[in-house]
C-alpha cells in the first residue's frame, strides 16, 4: 500500500517501470520513502522542500539507477549522505541547505559520474572541496553562499570539464582566480559579492574566447578591470550591477559584439557611456536602473537598437 502522496503520482503507472517521481513541496515523510523501493527503474527523484531527513535516505540505497536526485531545502545532513554511496549512476545532485558541510562531501567522492552539483548555502568550506577532486565529470558546480575561500579553489584544478561555476557571496578574491586557469572549458563564472577586484590581472592567460556568461556584481570591480574582457569575444551575458564601473569602463565592452544581455544596474553610467554600447547590435536586454542615464539617453539608444529591451526608471 503506497502512501497517498506517492499513490497519487503512480496512478495508472506500473511501479516497476516508473523512471521519474516528483515529491517536491509535498507532505512526504522519512518513513514514506520505503514505498519507493519497488520503483527499481527510477532515474529521477525530486524531494525539494520536504521534511525528508537522514532516516529517509536509507530507503534510497537500493535505487541504484538514480541519475537525478534533488534534496534542496530538506532536513538531510552529513550523516544522511552516507546513504548515497551506492548511487554511483548519479549525474545530478542538489543539496542546497544549511545542514550539509565538509564531512558530508566525503560521501560524494565515489559518485564519479556527477555532472551537476548544487551546494548553495551549505556549510561547505575549503576542507570539503578536496572531496570533489575525483569528480572529474562535473560540468556545473554551485558554491553560492558557501564558506569557500581562495585556498579551496585549488581543489578544482582537476575539474577540467567544468563549464559553469558559481562563487557568488563567497570569500573568494583575486588570488583564488589563479586556481581557475586550468579550467579552459569554463563558459559561465559568477563572482557576485566576492572580493574579486583586479580582474584584468587574474584572468590573463585563460582561454577567454569560450566564456559566454560572466557575473561580476562586486563593489571591487572598476573600469580598469574591464580591460580583461576585450578578448572574451563570445561573451553573451555580462552582469556588472552594483560595481564601480562608469562610462570609461564601457569602452572595453565595445568589441564584444556577441553580447545579448548587459546588467548595469547601480553603476555610474551616463548617457555618454551608452555610446560605447551602440555597436552591440545583438543586444536584446539592457538593465539601467539606478544609473545616471536620462530618459533622453534611453530614447536615443532605443531608437538605435529598437529590438533591445531596456529596463530603466527615472
Amino acid at each position: 500500500m503506497f502512501p497517498p502522496v506517492i499513490a497519487e503520482r503512480l496512478k495508472g503507472e506500473d511501479p516497476a517501470k516508473v523512471e521519474e517521481m516528483d515529491l517536491g513541496c509535498s507532505e512526504i515523510r522519512d518513513e514514506d520513502l520505503v514505498a519507493l523501493t519497488p520503483l527499481i527503474q527510477l532515474k529521477r527523484l525530486y524531494l525539494n522542500a520536504t521534511k525528508v531527513g537522514d532516516a529517509g535516505l536509507v530507503h534510497l540505497k537500493a535505487l541504484t539507477k538514480l541519475e537525478n536526485l534533488a534534496l534542496n531545502g530538506t532536513q538531510v545532513s552529513d550523516a544522511g549522505l552516507e546513504n548515497l554511496k551506492t548511487l554511483t549512476q548519479l549525474k545530478v545532485l542538489y543539496l542546497y541547505g544549511k545542514k550539509v558541510g565538509d564531512a558530508g562531501l566525503a560521501c560524494l567522492k565515489h559518485l564519479t559520474k556527477l555532472e551537476d552539483l548544487d551546494l548553495r548555502n551549505t556549510k561547505v568550506g575549503d576542507a570539503g572541496l578536496v572531496h570533489l577532486e575525483p569528480l572529474t565529470q562535473l560540468r556545473t558546480l554551485n558554491l553560492n553562499g558557501t564558506q569557500v575561500t581562495d585556498a579551496g579553489l585549488a581543489h578544482l584544478k582537476l575539474l577540467t570539464k567544468l563549464r559553469w561555476l558559481d562563487l557568488t557571496d563567497t570569500k573568494v578574491g583575486d588570488t583564488g582566480l589563479e586556481h581557475l586557469r586550468p579550467l579552459m572549458r569554463l563558459e559561465a563564472l559568477c563572482l557576485d559579492g566576492t572580493k574579486v577586484s583586479i580582474l584584468g590581472k587574474e584572468l590573463r592567460g585563460r582561454d577567454h574566447a569560450k566564456v559566454i556568461e560572466l557575473n561580476l556584481n562586486s563593489p571591487g570591480i572598476r573600469d580598469e578591470d574591464l580591460v580583461a574582457l576585450k578578448r572574451m569575444t563570445q561573451l553573451k551575458a555580462l552582469h556588472l550591477d552594483n560595481t564601480k564601473v562608469s562610462d570609461a569602463g564601457l569602452v572595453h565592452i565595445e568589441p564584444l559584439t556577441n553580447l545579448e544581455q548587459i546588467n548595469l544596474t547601480g553603476t555610474q553610467i551616463t548617457d555618454a557611456g551608452l555610446e560605447h554600447l551602440k555597436p552591440l547590435t545583438m543586444l536584446r536586454w539592457l538593465l539601467l536602473d539606478d544609473t545616471k542615464v536620462t530618459k533622453a539617453g534611453v530614447d536615443a539608444f532605443q531608437k538605435h537598437l529598437p529590438e533591445c529591451k531596456i529596463v530603466w526608471s527615472p
